[in-house]
């Protein structure tokens, strides 16, 4: 037989009354995503930082993103770009996309619009860099495509 020890008994007593007048701590806040719209323009989109060479308003990144980009590795949480991948040459598409690709957290998404190479748009504006951004172009993206092909 167990004999209750009443010191002990008020003592847990006494921590349980104080456990239930205590209030619960809000949870931290969570920290915003990382989402950025390269070559934004004045239009970026919505919930994007923008990111352009030039600055302007809805521009919040003045960066050429020919260069070395700032963010860490892993620490984007989703990319997007319209209509600016195909004014770059193919060698700072490949820097582009590098450099795309050591930021975006793993399962990140990036959203990349740009003309199909067979549309009047590809060719019709003169500040497009060519060869055009062709339907296999995405495909090198794959890792797993580009090591069987």
């Amino acid at each position: 037989m167990v004999t209750a020890n009443p010191e002990m008994i008020a003592a847990l007593r006494a921590q349980l009354a104080a456990l239930e007048t205590e209030p619960l701590a809000e949870p931290a806040p969570a920290a915003p995503l990382l989402k950025l719209d390269f070559g934004c323009g004045p239009r970026k989109a919505d919930g994007f930082q923008g990111v352009d060479q030039f600055a302007m308003p809805g521009v919040d990144h003045v960066l050429d993103v020919r260069g070395p980009w700032p963010w860490a590795d892993a620490s984007v949480d989703e990319a997007f770009s319209s209509h600016f991948v195909e004014h770059l040459t193919q060698q700072e598409r490949v820097h582009f996309f590098n450099e795309m690709h050591r930021v975006l957290r793993p399962g990140a998404k990036a959203t990349v619009v740009c003309p199909n190479w067979s549309s009047a748009r590809a060719y019709g504006d003169p500040t497009h860099r060519w060869p055009a951004i062709s339907d296999w172009f995405f495909l090198y993206l794959d890792k797993t495509w580009s090591k069987a092909n």
